[in-house]
């Protein structure tokens, strides 16, 4: 769109100074402000198209968070789920002094690996034991028995006597309230 405009040019002669005049044509070029404006014209477009999808996502926004809510509370609400007897007995349990001291007492990482040392030197002892014992055995009967209260006495050192005696009684204190969050969280 190009706009022209006409302009006379007159030259000056001795007879008047309007005395002959000539039209011309001079051409204007503003295609490069047309080109601009367009362009202007076309992201203005672009940015009332993100604005009206922007008002329909602010306007289903409550839909999706209900959707949201179903999906991850299920039927119940955040409080309702917050208020249920299981949640209620975490958190009892959860407000307990002792099972806190205990619990950041057995993750102390020195005291882990000095149990996982014990285990490995315990399980190298009762092996030990059962071979020594089971080489004194003439049946097999014997060996059975002999592997039967060797591993009852690993199970029963390695779970309870080797805790107790690095952890100390916050151990058993752990095991019991985490009986309960266990039974809450599986069921009665």
């Amino acid at each position: 769109m190009r706009k022209y405009l006409l302009i006379f040019i007159t030259t000056l002669t001795p007879q008047g100074a309007f005395a002959q005049t000539s039209p011309e044509l001079l051409v204007i070029d503003n295609s490069k402000e047309i080109e601009q404006k367009k362009k202007n014209l076309a992201q203005l477009e672009k940015l009332k198209e993100t604005q009206k999808m922007l008002k329909e996502m602010i306007a289903q926004a409550p839909k999706n968070m209900q959707k949201l809510e179903q999906n991850t509370f299920g039927e119940k609400s955040p409080l309702e789920q917050f208020l249920n007897p299981k949640a209620l007995k975490i958190l009892k349990v959860l407000e307990n002094e002792k099972f806190l001291k205990g619990l950041k007492l057995m993750s102390n990482r020195k005291k882990l690996i000095h149990l996982a040392i014990a285990q490995i030197i315990l399980l190298i002892l009762i092996f030990t034991l059962r071979a020594w014992r089971n080489n004194k055995t003439k049946t097999v009967l014997g060996s059975v028995w002999i592997s039967i209260w060797t591993n009852t006495l690993y199970i029963g050192i390695a779970s309870v006597g080797l805790p107790y005696l690095i952890f100390g009684s916050s151990f058993f204190e752990v095991v019991k309230e985490g009986k309960y969050i266990f039974e809450s969280l599986v069921g009665n």
